[in-house]
């Protein structure tokens, strides 16, 4: 499978759980990125951050320290699956996962990443 169809494959497996906001949320944050090679990363990335968010999400751990835990790992996960990349292309992952996270959880999801609830 050619690289391009791969990540549109994966684009398409996170856009999915975003529903009525998924065709602003591609006008104004998905297409820009693309344009670029962070878009590349992000794609690589996403299934990766959507699991660490998750995870993340579900314990009790202190609100500011969620968000730092879902990057610390999320780059530990990426180092290890031969990903390289940057601060600010890891917490745009992190950010992607936790909002495709919130579209799809229950109404009584735990506490959350991002919203340091």
């Amino acid at each position: 499978m050619n690289s391009l169809k791969l990540a549109f494959l994966h684009l398409w497996a996170f856009l999915t759980g975003l529903g009525e906001q998924s065709l602003t949320y591609v006008e104004t944050t998905v297409v820009p990125v693309l344009k670029t090679d962070a878009g590349a990363l992000i794609i690589q990335l996403a299934p990766i951050a959507l699991s660490v968010v998750t995870e993340i999400a579900k314990t009790g751990d202190l609100p500011n320290a969620k968000r730092d835990a879902a990057v610390s790992q999320l780059e530990n996960a990426a180092i290890a699956a031969g990903i390289s990349a940057g601060a600010s292309v890891l917490n745009k992952a992190v950010e992607d996962a936790y909002q495709q996270f919130k579209a799809t959880a229950p109404a009584t999801q735990p506490a959350s990443v991002s919203d340091g609830k």
